[in-house]
């Protein structure tokens, strides 16, 4: 103290963490730091609890892979991932891309892609998932089938159907593909990458 004057230790940014460990240690080893710390776990969970129970919750993604498209000039695999917003609203993004595949009795090189164009559902609760998926295939290479030459294949199909099945099991994609007055079925399995 100088005449009337006290003088304050200052406050460094240094001191920082020796005051957070100070109130840790606080929190985890007395019984009031104990008590305090599971009253703001509570304040905080509860409105959490609420949102999802009037069908709001945080938005969340999962992601995973899908394998499938078998006799079809695309990927035979690739990533899927959901997306949840509020509610149970839920959309997904499904990519796959391949320099090379093969079906009934032909080979095809060259680059073949599939996207989605939209994909709007629903994930219940329960993680039930079901949308509403339009993709789009394209191709550009060349096409060789059993004892015949190389030929060049461009094009585009977009497909259209219901993507369902659950979180912790997974699900299929079964739709329908159009392209230039053909008409033809198509699916493919995805799953959920383990955590």
């Amino acid at each position: 103290m100088r005449g009337n004057t006290v003088v304050m230790p200052r406050f460094r940014l240094r001191h920082v963490p020796l005051v957070l460990r100070a109130l840790a240690r606080w929190l985890v080893g007395t019984q009031a730091g104990r008590k305090l710390g599971a009253v703001v776990a509570i304040l905080v969970a509860a409105p959490v609890a609420l949102m999802w129970s009037l069908g709001g919750g945080a938005a969340i993604s999962w992601n995973g892979t899908w394998t499938g498209f078998s006799n079809d000039f695309a990927p035979t695999e690739g990533r899927l991932t959901f997306h949840r917003g509020a509610g149970k609203t839920a959309s997904c993004t499904v990519r796959g891309e391949t320099g090379a595949t093969e079906g009934n009795g032909w080979v095809f090189r060259g680059k073949a892609t599939v996207n989605e164009l939209s994909c709007e559902g629903h994930i219940e609760k329960n993680g039930r998932a079901s949308l509403a998926l339009k993709l789009k295939m394209e191709w550009h290479g060349r096409v060789k089938g059993i004892g015949g030459d190389w030929d060049d294949v461009d094009g585009a199909a977009t497909c259209e159907g219901e993507l369902g099945g659950t979180l912790a099991e997974g699900g299929e994609w079964e739709g329908t593909c159009k392209r230039e007055g053909k008409e033809w079925k198509t699916s493919f399995k995805w799953k959920l990458d383990a955590e």
